[in-house]
């Protein structure tokens, strides 16, 4: 998994209208966007990924509506993937 800008991430989000309107993600959407990328990851996967990233409690990844902004989802998935 490559890393990414934060304008590379909106614009994928935007291309693949997934937290095209809020420049949120929610767990589905990641899910969803892997997918049909044809990267294995389920939803229960990703709960348990954030989980280890210690972001399941959104107040720490900046919200507390189960969403991830754009800049916590893309620090979030380069410490997943260097």
């Amino acid at each position: 998994m490559p890393k990414y800008t934060v304008a590379e991430l909106k614009k994928m989000f935007k291309e693949s209208d997934m937290g095209a309107t809020d420049g949120t993600l929610r767990f589905s959407e990641v899910a969803t966007y892997f997918k049909n990328n044809g990267i294995p990851f389920e939803r229960e996967h990703a709960k348990a990924l954030f989980a280890k990233y210690d972001v399941t409690n959104f107040k720490n990844a900046g919200g507390s509506d189960n969403k991830l902004e754009v800049g916590e989802y893309i620090k979030f998935m380069n410490e997943l993937f260097p």
